[in-house]
């Protein structure tokens, strides 16, 4: 028997790729993630979306032992949020939902899972969730604080970001819902 000869097969190695691409490779990971509904949504209503929610739920089954047994620090929450709104979009699809319900669906399917991820993660910390988006932000300024000074910026560029680091992250929080939504 040949390769082309069992479609599940490259569906499955497609989507596997995908899986494994989103999470070992930095850049394009978070590209291939950006997409990765879209392109689970298409195979869903091309192929099957059985055989479809079969190979990403294997592929992601996995991925998830693979991180567990090696202690890696994986994304798995956002692949199984991301993959699991691909296929409800094509679920909604087939059963022949209003364009309005194929994209609002899903996007409360994602804000419901930031929420959970904030919410859990706050529990678990012994931090409201609100504290957490913020330490998150303010890492991130820090970090790229420290990437400014490396580049060949000019000190008082860096220094103008140094003393409004706290306005920049309080305004970043002022819109963090905004850019949730």
């Amino acid at each position: 028997m040949s390769f082309s000869n069992h479609p599940f097969l490259k569906l499955f190695l497609i989507i596997a790729s995908l899986v494994f691409a989103a999470s070992f490779i930095p850049v394009a990971g978070s590209i291939i993630l950006i997409f990765f509904p879209m392109i689970l949504f298409l195979n869903g209503m091309i192929y099957d979306r059985n055989k479809t929610a079969a190979a990403f739920l294997v592929s992601f089954l996995i991925l998830f032992l693979l991180a567990a047994f090696l202690h890696l620090s994986l994304p798995v929450i956002a692949i199984f949020t991301m993959g699991m709104t691909g296929l409800l979009m094509a679920q909604i699809a087939a059963q022949n939902g209003s364009i309005e319900k194929i994209i609002i669906y899903p996007a409360l399917f994602i804000i419901a899972a930031i929420s959970l991820y904030f919410l859990y993660s706050g529990f678990v910390l012994h931090v409201n969730p609100w504290q957490l988006v913020e330490k998150y932000i303010t890492a991130i300024i820090e970090e790229n604080v420290k990437l400014y000074s490396q580049l060949p910026l000019k000190a008082e560029d860096i220094n103008f970001v140094k003393d409004n680091k706290k306005n920049i992250i309080d305004g970043i929080l002022k819109i963090f819902p905004a850019m949730v939504v």
